[in-house]
């Protein structure tokens, strides 16, 4: 995992340094003047949260928001995530970032409706398993979808979707 800008690097870290980050963010980003989100424009993760290449070379996340949370906000302390508010991964305004628990994040998602399968429908399974009783392979399976094979695994197992 990558190091977190923590409490003690903040106070290490030169001003100058912090509004470098600052402009490092700003300069990667598009305002999406209806939602006021701060829409990373480079690479992403797999998940839709913004990839901070270079962050991980002066000991930040690489997760475009974390390192957005730092430099604007302060430090991320061990054991809390960066939540959004917005719902929106690639979003790195901190006005629509806060901290939380994982469990703080679970919850956010299942009030506004959200979930890890939210990708999928009730057609999507059944169309996965039709594909996974023709033997086609879960990493096949969950490139077509967009998924991780460990999700289609899920489906496979009963693990998910039972």
């Amino acid at each position: 995992m990558p190091k977190v800008f923590t409490a003690k690097a903040a106070r290490d870290y030169p001003s100058h340094d912090i509004k470098k980050w600052r402009a490092y963010i700003r300069q990667r980003i598009k305002v999406d003047p209806k939602t006021g989100c701060w829409v990373w424009q480079l690479s992403r993760f797999a998940q839709g949260y913004g990839q901070a290449g270079n962050a991980k070379y002066f000991g930040l996340d690489r997760y475009a928001h974390r390192v957005s949370y730092s430099v604007f906000k302060g430090p991320i302390p061990p054991g809390l995530k960066v939540r959004h508010k917005c719902h929106n991964p690639p979003c790195c305004n901190p006005a629509h970032l806060l901290l939380g628990t994982q469990r703080d994040n679970m919850l956010d998602n299942l009030r506004s409706g959200l979930s890890i399968t939210m990708k999928l429908t009730p057609a999507k399974v059944a169309r996965i398993r039709q594909l996974l009783m023709q033997g086609m392979r879960c990493n096949v399976i969950a490139t077509q979808f967009g998924m991780s094979a460990k999700a289609i695994s899920h489906i496979k197992t009963g693990r998910r979707w039972a």
